[in-house]
């Protein structure tokens, strides 16, 4: 499972969710989803950003610790 980090990236490079909804070319009510909780992107979406952004698919997701995960099953 991933973990988003395209609210992060895009402060960190000082991009504003009007700018990333122009960059890819839609509403902003589009980008608005993406950062809502739960959201889980297809492949292609993030394929889309990273595009948009000129950047490393690794800068925008992260891999869950899935370590953490199992031992709260267990629990």
């Amino acid at each position: 499972m991933i973990k988003l980090k395209l609210e992060t990236f895009l402060a960190e490079n000082d991009i504003s969710k009007n700018e990333f909804a122009r960059r890819l070319n839609v509403p902003h009510a589009h980008v608005r989803r993406y950062f809502r909780a739960g959201y889980d992107p297809k492949f292609s979406m993030v394929s889309r950003w990273v595009k948009a952004l000129d950047c490393s698919i690794l800068d925008l997701v992260e891999e869950k610790d899935e370590k953490s995960k199992k031992s709260r099953k267990t629990k």
